[in-house]
């Protein structure tokens, strides 16, 4: 698609300056159209030109219309990648590093934000400048800094932290990495490759030998898509000795050879989808490794009680193992950041949680068994000290005990943003609910015992409550404590509401002279 002079003008007015008053500016105006003219009506160019003159002052603007007028004279007219150049001259350093690795996933893909992140960590593209930051944060600023400038956008459905690069940033990311990154070939040069199945895998596995400076190996794909067998796998981790990146994801791989223990310089591993049963005591040894993915690895059980000793570890990726024992210690892995799912009875007691305090994104408590099991190392500031956390799952699958005691040792940090409690066998809610002070959205479901709910007006963010299945719910709101709040806070930013199955609610307010009945 190709704009009209007027449409282009408009485009880049909106992007490179601030307001009206800026664009009466008449010496700026007339550089701004010399560079749109230039532009030949391709959104995209005019997208990236506005973005890398937002914040430039005249010289800026006048130093980039020189080298738009360059690039004409060179390319004859113009090249639409040169311009976008323009863009990625100014970054700073290291993110222009982390553009460039974007040009591991193949055109129009799907790019999990997390995945990104922990890929440039894995190679050593994010940087602290100090002692208080969080690679995850630095690294979270930078795909900030890359969407604002449009060399990243959001997938249409962005509900699970989708990007994709634009066609034209994809080739301009190729053009600066050159022949170190390829896709379904690798040789000497190679340093990054993926590939779309592992049939063109196998026809390049001849070469996998003469490849050994091979630092990412991706597998990119929708679905599962082939079969690696054992013999081909230690192929290619034996053939690969300085990787650091390796995603062998929904390959249907059943055993995980133990030679993976040679990979000492390996940050991520990605071996999610697979029906593996047990993981090599040899993984233990790769001290450098900092990304574990073992999603629906539904078949895994248990890992070696040494897995405790990978003092590098910061995201260990359980989700959907629900056979999965974590080994005892798991406690002192302090630099976890990610560990979704934990499992009450599996996994001991909720001690194991006490100390993971840097434990971000989202967590899924599942409760197998009785208070009885676990009382004496359930500690109220299991949670509380996980300021982190913004999504808690707490999920009960018995049907007795005492879970009021429990559900009191399990408040979490007020900077929680969504909880979702099921299976609640308790008659009353702790207190702290209507404590999350910065709590915006609210599921309860099927805590049949149930009959009345805290005080949730007070709390001043809350905009999404949903009630599912709550048998025993009699009252939403006490009236008598509702006067004493003023009128203006009564759920002052609710915007859902969602009521269902719930047969005995008799209405909103109780009040003390509904007890007295």
């Amino acid at each position: 698609m190709v704009f009209s002079k007027d449409h282009s003008w408009s485009l880049f007015e909106k992007i490179a300056f601030k307001n009206k008053i800026e664009t009466n500016n008449t010496k700026l105006g007339e550089i701004g159209r010399e560079i749109v003219g230039k532009c030949q009506g391709v959104p995209l160019a005019i997208e990236s030109i506005g973005n890398a003159l937002y914040l430039e002052k005249k010289a800026g603007w006048l130093k980039i219309k020189d080298k738009v007028q360059e690039n004409v004279i060179e390319q004859g007219g113009g090249n639409t990648l040169s311009i976008l150049r323009l863009s990625y001259d100014p970054l700073p350093s290291h993110i222009k590093c982390c553009f460039a690795y974007c040009s591991s996933f193949p055109k129009a893909y799907n790019i999990d934000k997390m995945t990104l992140i922990q890929l440039w960590m894995a190679h050593g593209l994010i940087q602290l400048s100090n002692n208080i930051e969080q690679l995850e944060d630095v690294a979270d600023e930078c795909i900030k800094h890359l969407l604002c400038r449009s060399f990243l956008y959001e997938a249409s459905n962005n509900f699970y932290g989708l990007y994709k690069i634009h066609d034209l940033y994809h080739d301009l990311a190729l053009s600066i990495v050159g022949p170190n990154f390829r896709f379904d070939y690798l040789d000497g040069k190679t340093r990054h490759v993926s590939f779309s199945s592992v049939s063109s895998f196998t026809k390049t596995l001849s070469l996998v030998k003469e490849s050994y400076k091979v630092r990412t190996i991706l597998f990119t794909h929708g679905g599962s898509f082939g079969t690696m067998d054992e013999s081909t796998l230690s192929t290619l981790i034996e053939s690969s000795p300085r990787l650091r990146a390796l995603d062998i994801h929904k390959l249907n791989i059943r055993v995980m050879p133990n030679s993976v223990g040679k990979s000492i310089h390996l940050k991520y591993l990605d071996i999610s989808f697979n029906p593996i049963g047990t993981l090599p005591d040899s993984i233990t040894t790769l001290l450098n490794l900092q990304t574990l993915k073992l999603k629906e690895c539904e078949n895994l059980e248990q890992l070696s009680r040494d897995i405790t000793k990978l003092i590098s570890l910061r995201h260990l990726d359980n989700r959907g193992c629900y056979k999965l024992r974590l080994p005892q210690g798991l406690r002192k892995m302090t630099s976890l950041q990610s560990l979704p799912l934990f499992i009450v009875g599996n996994n001991g007691g909720l001690g194991e949680l006490y100390g993971l305090n840097n434990l971000r994104g989202t967590l899924r408590i599942k409760i197998l068994v009785q208070l009885e099991d676990v009382n004496s190392q359930s500690k109220p500031e299991n949670l509380r000290e996980k300021q982190h956390l913004k999504k808690l799952n707490l999920a009960w699958a018995h049907q007795e005990g005492h879970d009021e005691m429990l559900l009191d040792c399990l408040q979490p940090h007020p900077n929680l943003k969504i909880l979702k409690v099921w299976g609640y066998t308790g008659v009353t809610f702790s207190s702290w609910l209507s404590s999350i002070e910065n709590l915006v959205n609210l599921t309860l479901s099927r805590c049949d015992r149930c009959n009345h709910l805290p005080p949730l007006f007070e709390l001043p963010f809350l905009e999404t409550l949903r009630l599912y299945e709550m048998k025993g719910l009699e009252y939403i709101s006490d009236r008598d404590m509702c006067e004493e709040i003023c009128a203006l806070s009564f759920f002052s930013s609710l915007k859902s509401l969602v009521i269902s199955g719930s047969p005995n609610l008799k209405g909103w307010w109780r009040s003390a002279s509904t007890l007295d009945h």
